[in-house]
C-alpha cells in the first residue's frame, strides 16, 4: 500500500447505543453473561466498550474473521459507546490481498462487515458444538 494512501492508517468506527434495564436485569446483570458479536472484521482491530479495552490487535487479526467477546463487566444500562479501530492487512499479513485476475481494492477490504450485535446467556454458554463420528466397518481392516 502506498505510504500516501488514505488506507495506510487505521480507521475508527464508533457507535452509541442504549440498553434498557430489562435487557441486562436490574441487579448484577441478573446472572446473565453479555456477549458482543462481530460477524466479520478484516484485518486487525482494537475494540473498546465504554472506554474499556475488550480486545487488541494481537487477539483480533485475520481475514474476515468472526469474534465473540464477554463484555459483562463493561456494558451498562443506559447509554454505551462501542469504538473499533481497524487496520488493513499489510504485505506480510496472511490475507487475500491480491489475485492476478482481480486486483484488491485500495483499502484491502479493511473494516467491519456484516452485523455487530449483543446477545445474552446464562453463566454457561455452549458455542460451536460438533459431533465426530467413528465408523468401524467389518469389511475394512485398520492398521496402526
Amino acid at each position: 500500500m502506498p505510504p500516501d494512501s488514505p488506507y495506510a492508517v487505521s480507521w475508527w468506527y464508533r457507535k452509541e447505543f442504549s440498553l434498557s434495564d430489562g435487557f441486562l436485569g436490574k441487579t448484577d446483570l441478573a446472572g446473565k453473561t453479555v456477549w458482543l458479536n462481530f460477524r466479520g472484521i478484516n484485518y486487525r482491530a482494537n475494540i473498546f466498550l465504554n472506554g474499556k479495552r475488550i480486545a487488541d490487535s494481537d487477539q483480533v487479526a485475520g481475514a474476515w474473521r468472526t469474534y465473540e467477546f464477554n463484555v459483562s463487566s463493561a456494558v451498562k444500562p443506559g447509554t454505551n459507546v462501542l469504538a473499533v479501530q481497524v487496520w488493513a492487512p499489510t504485505g506480510n499479513s496472511l490475507a487475500i490481498t491480491f489475485v492476478d485476475w482481480n486486483p484488491a481494492p485500495p483499502d484491502k477490504n479493511m473494516g467491519l462487515w456484516r452485523e455487530v450485535y449483543l446477545t445474552t446467556s446464562g453463566a454457561v454458554a455452549l458455542r460451536h458444538p460438533a459431533v465426530l463420528s467413528r465408523v468401524d466397518s467389518p469389511g475394512t481392516k485398520r492398521r496402526i
